[in-house]
């Protein structure tokens, strides 16, 4: 009732599954989308850093 699930295809399905059957659609990012999405990818840049370590260490 609250908006967070719906009737689909006859079974109650998450807003989120609906919208991840849609078609993408191209988005213009703005420079802070653009920032963050950098920050984001040298965080996962330094946990790819440290598991090649933790590799290296144990000789895998």
């Amino acid at each position: 009732p609250d908006g967070r699930y719906s009737k689909v295809g006859g079974r109650a399905c998450r807003r989120s599954e609906q919208v991840a059957t849609q078609p993408a659609t191209p988005r213009i990012l703005d420079n802070d989308a653009v920032a963050e999405l950098k920050q984001y990818r040298s965080q996962i840049d330094e946990i790819g850093k440290g598991i090649d370590d933790i590799f290296k260490r144990y000789g895998v």
